[in-house]
């Protein structure tokens, strides 16, 4: 059985993202995992298991990676989010939080407890437990965005931007 491709994008933060590198690390050999960590540090913070990392793609090198991908995971971003979408990939996300020293505050946790209802993207949680984050991503397998983001993908990021720029300037 061939194993389920999963590309884990932290983005472009410059700090580390020690909820996700810790899911990550206890994931089954099941997975191969390609990883996009960015700025985290991989000597304090290892994960061992992951298949192929860099700390950033090229675009073009990027989205192909998207596109192969059976699960994309990553971290609460808009340009993330997006990415997936216009390949019509349902996006997993792990918000960055200001408590645990990933973010300089809690943008990304606002977003997706707004969006996420919205059949946007699914939502993993730092505090839950690895079994209830695994049945997330494994569910994503089996989903699609809800059609009404997809269909004009320009739209709903310009909304998803104005929405946050209106958070951070309140």
């Amino acid at each position: 059985m061939a194993r389920v491709k999963v590309l884990f994008v932290f983005g472009n933060m410059h700090k580390s993202f020690p909820s996700m590198s810790d899911f990550i690390s206890r994931l089954p050999t099941e997975f191969e995992i390609t990883l996009q960590y960015g700025f985290h540090d991989l000597v304090k913070m290892p994960i061992p298991n992951a298949f192929y990392s860099i700390d950033f793609f090229k675009r073009g090198d990027y989205l192909e990676l998207i596109n192969k991908s059976d699960i994309v995971c990553g971290h609460a971003g808009v340009g993330f989010i997006t990415d997936a979408l216009s390949f019509n990939k349902m996006p997993v996300v792990m918000p960055r939080s200001k408590s645990k020293g990933e973010h300089t505050n809690d943008h990304q946790l606002d977003f997706a407890a707004r969006y996420c209802k919205d059949g946007i993207f699914e939502l993993l949680d730092g505090d839950l437990s690895q079994e209830s984050n695994l049945i997330t991503l494994l569910a994503s397998l089996n989903k699609k965005p809800s059609r009404k983001f997809i269909t004009d993908l320009s739209i709903i990021k310009d909304k998803i931007h104005s929405d946050v720029e209106a958070f951070l300037n309140n």
